[in-house]
């Protein structure tokens, strides 16, 4: 099993992980608040302000302060890892 390290050693399961969205837009603003009232969000910004939503299959959202950009060359690197792993 793999994670994602989305910032202050927190942790989300690679394999649950729908999308990564940079938090600027009014819709997932939206879908931000939403989460919130039902719940479903998890802060792990560190009281920095937030750049990316990680949503995952069971709908939670984990707020990040690490760009989009650089969480997505983190998934990246993990899979090329496991890739080296896998084909020797």
């Amino acid at each position: 099993m793999n994670y994602l390290d989305i910032g202050y050693g927190n942790l989300v399961n690679m394999g649950r992980i729908i999308s990564i969205l940079n938090t600027n837009s009014a819709p997932i603003k939206r879908m931000i608040a939403k989460a919130r009232e039902s719940d479903q969000l998890f802060d792990t910004t560190g009281r920095r302000p937030s750049q990316a939503a990680v949503v995952t299959d069971n709908g939670n959202i984990y707020l990040s302060y690490l760009k989009p950009k650089s969480l997505v060359a983190k998934v990246t690197r993990n899979e090329q890892i496991e890739n080296n792993y896998a084909n020797p």
